[in-house]
C-alpha cells in the first residue's frame, strides 16, 4: 500500500514529464521557422503573407547619387532649417573630473582620466557628455549614446571594452535623461512646462528657419563631431542602443564622413512596426516622409568605406524584434550597389544570444571585431 501510495504521488510529475517531452518533439523549432514568424502573439505585421503584401523595392525612391544628396539637404533643412550641419553650439569643458560610478575604470588601470563636456542649447536644454581617455590609447574615437535607459552609466560594461581595446570613449545620453537638465520652460499658450522626457519637445514652438525639435537630440552628436574632428584621433565609429540607435542612424545619415555605425535595437521599417510606438523620433510623420527607414539606412551606408550595421535582438520583449529584417536586407544592399562603385555596405547583425532589450556580449564583441576588421583594412589600403 506504501508502495501504491508514492506510485499515486509521483503520478501527475511523470504525466508532465511525458507530455513535455511530446510538446519538444511535435513543436517546430524556432531556428526552422520561416522568416519573421517567430516572434510575439499578435505581431501581425511580421508573418510571411503580410510581408509578401509589401513592395519593399517600390518604398525605396533613392536611386541615384544626387537623390542621396538632396535627400541629405531636405533632412538638414527640416531638422535645423539649414541646408548643412549647424555649426559647433556653446561647448564647456571640465578636465580630469572624478566620478564614482567608474572607480573600478581607474583600479582595472584602464582608464587615464574622465573630461566633462557641455554642450548647451535653447531653451536652457543640454548634454553632458563624458569622455573617457584610456591609459592605453590606440589614437582613435569611438562614440557612444546610450537610448532611453536613461545615464549612460547603464553601459559601463560596454565603455569598459572600448576602453580596453584603446578606443576614448564619448558617451552621451538621450536629451533630459542622466545627468543631463530638465529646464522648465514658459510657454506662451499652455503655461509653465518642465521638460522631463525627450516626448515634451512636441512643445517647443520653433519657426522654420529654426528647425524642428528633434535638433535637439542631434546638436550634442553634431558639436562633439566638429570639436574633436578638428584634433588629432579620427572618430572612427559610433554605436548607439535604442534611441540612441535612432541618433546613430539619423547622424550616420546625415554625417557621410562618418565611416562606421552600429544601431541597436533601434528601429523598423514602419510596415514592420505593430507595438504601440510612442516615442517623439518614431512618431514624427514629416520626418519619414522626407526619408523612411530604409532610405535612412540607405543614407547612413552609401559612401566610399562605409558601413551601417543594424544589430537586432531576435527574442526582444520590447520590440525590433523577429528575423522580419529579411524582407529589406539584400534589397537595401542590391540598391546601394546601384549606386555605384563607392556604394557603401549596409549588414544586420542578428543576436540570438539572449532574450532581453539590452546590447548582449556578444554584440559588443561583434562591434569591436568589426571595427579591427576595418581597421585592418585601413592601414593595407594606406
Amino acid at each position: 500500500m506504501l508502495q501504491l501510495r508514492h506510485f499515486l504521488l509521483l503520478l501527475p510529475l511523470l504525466l508532465l514529464v511525458i507530455v513535455a517531452g511530446y510538446l519538444l518533439l511535435v513543436l517546430p523549432s524556432h531556428n526552422n521557422l520561416p522568416v519573421a514568424d517567430f516572434v510575439p502573439k499578435g505581431f501581425e505585421p511580421s508573418s510571411q503573407t503580410w510581408l509578401n503584401q509589401v513592395n519593399v523595392k517600390q518604398i525605396i525612391q533613392i536611386q541615384s547619387p544626387n537623390d542621396v544628396f538632396n535627400r541629405r539637404q531636405n533632412l538638414s533643412h527640416y531638422l535645423f532649417g539649414q541646408a548643412t550641419l549647424p555649426a559647433t553650439t556653446d561647448i564647456s569643458i571640465a578636465v580630469d573630473i572624478q566620478d564614482l560610478d567608474y572607480q573600478k575604470f581607474y583600479q582595472s588601470k584602464i582608464l587615464q582620466q574622465i573630461n566633462r563636456l557641455t554642450v548647451t542649447m535653447d531653451f536652457g536644454i543640454n548634454s553632458v557628455i563624458y569622455h573617457f581617455i584610456p591609459r592605453k590609447s590606440n589614437q582613435k574615437i569611438v562614440f557612444y549614446h546610450e537610448g532611453h535607459e536613461g545615464d549612460f552609466r547603464v553601459a559601463k560594461q560596454g565603455i569598459y571594452r572600448l576602453l580596453s581595446q584603446g578606443y576614448d570613449v564619448l558617451a552621451f545620453a538621450m536629451p533630459l535623461l542622466g545627468k543631463n537638465s530638465q529646464p522648465t520652460i514658459k510657454h506662451d499658450r499652455l503655461g509653465l512646462l518642465k521638460l522631463r522626457f525627450h516626448n515634451d519637445f512636441r512643445f517647443l514652438a520653433l519657426d522654420a528657419n529654426q528647425g524642428h525639435a528633434l535638433k535637439f537630440l542631434l546638436q550634442p552628436v553634431i558639436a562633439m563631431w566638429q570639436h574633436f574632428n578638428t584634433q588629432s584621433k579620427p572618430i572612427v565609429a559610433m554605436i548607439g542602443f535604442d534611441g540612441g540607435a535612432w541618433v546613430t542612424t539619423l547622424f550616420a545619415a546625415l554625417q557621410p564622413d562618418l565611416l562606421r555605425s552600429y544601431a541597436v535595437a533601434g528601429s523598423f521599417p514602419h510596415y514592420l512596426q505593430d507595438w504601440q510606438v510612442t516615442e517623439y523620433e518614431q512618431t514624427d510623420t514629416a520626418l519619414y516622409y522626407i526619408a523612411n527607414w530604409l532610405e535612412l539606412y540607405i543614407l547612413a551606408s552609401y559612401g566610399q568605406h562605409r558601413q551601417h550595421v543594424q544589430i537586432l535582438n531576435r527574442y526582444d520583449p520590447c520590440c525590433f524584434m523577429g528575423t522580419a529584417y529579411r524582407s529589406y536586407k539584400n534589397i537595401i544592399q542590391s540598391r546601394l550597389r546601384q549606386l555605384g562603385h563607392n556604394h557603401g555596405y549596409f549588414n544586420v547583425f542578428l543576436d540570438e544570444s539572449h532574450k532581453q532589450h539590452k546590447i548582449s556580449k556578444l554584440a559588443w564583441a561583434e562591434i569591436i571585431a568589426d571595427l579591427k576588421r576595418f581597421e585592418s583594412l585601413q592601414a593595407y589600403d594606406q
